[in-house]
């Protein structure tokens, strides 16, 4: 037992100094995984940096952005050629003015990207409704938390609870949250299933409800009463909740 024991030590303690050595010399990738190959099988696995250990997990870290096989000047410079191509085809085909008539909605507000978009657009003339997703009470989905200068001294970030202590935000013009979820949609799955395909839809189901829809995503439409309002736009640019435009037809 106590041979067993000392070995074992051994091991731990020459791993360990294995790793800090080629940890602590800076070699690149390829020599770490080299000197790593050399070591017997079973010592492999510990002796890699931790920070080479493959995560089985979503992760978006990178500790060296420059160093990105993209992100070369032709790479960078093709990409902004695009971008410029790209908006140049949609102006040519659909004008640089909104057209009279339509109106559009910017469903969701996720770190206040879409009011980002929105207001800009506003001040060329485009009508635009900002949608807020009636969940989501964070501070920095509120279009006017970026026009505050209120300093918050509390770590409270949900505009109703704050609003109950006094801080409210400035009111950003044509901006409502959706109304949140109801409880109809039982009752139009069971339509969409007794109904055949060919009498779809039925003068007791929203016209842009689409049948295939409720039948395979049934829950979402606990929010048709969000679907109903969003009806009054031309057109839908949607982040954070993009099944509520897919889900409107619009």
């Amino acid at each position: 037992m106590i041979r067993r024991t000392l070995v074992e030590w051994r091991e731990q303690f020459f791993v360990g100094a294995r790793r800090r050595f080629l940890r602590l010399n800076g070699r690149p990738d390829a020599a770490l995984a080299e000197a790593i190959r050399r070591l017997p099988t079973d010592q492999r696995a510990r002796a890699v940096p931790p920070d080479l250990i493959p995560r089985d997990c979503w992760h978006s870290w990178d500790p060296t952005p420059w160093a990105h096989p993209w992100l070369k000047p032709a790479n960078l410079r093709a990409a902004r050629g695009f971008g410029i191509d790209f908006m140049a085809s949609l102006m040519t085909t659909h004008g640089r003015e909104p057209v009279p008539g339509h109106r559009f909605g910017f469903v969701g507000n996720l770190a206040n990207n879409m009011a980002l978009r929105a207001l800009p657009l506003r001040r060329r003339g485009v009508p635009i409704t900002l949608y807020l997703h009636p969940a989501d009470r964070y501070l920095m989905s509120q279009p006017g938390w970026e026009l505050s200068d209120v300093v918050l001294k509390t770590s409270e970030t949900n505009t109703d609870r704050l609003a109950e202590l006094g801080v409210t935000l400035p009111e950003v013009p044509d901006t409502m949250s959706l109304p949140g979820p109801g409880n109809a949609w039982p009752d139009l799955l069971v339509l969409a299933k007794e109904t055949p395909a060919t009498r779809w839809p039925l003068p007791s189901a929203p016209s842009f409800v689409s049948q295939l829809d409720v039948l395979t995503w049934p829950s979402y439409f606990s929010y048709l009463p969000a679907l109903e309002v969003l009806q009054s736009c031309s057109a839908l640019f949607a982040a954070q909740a993009p099944y509520l435009a897919y889900l409107s037809g619009r």
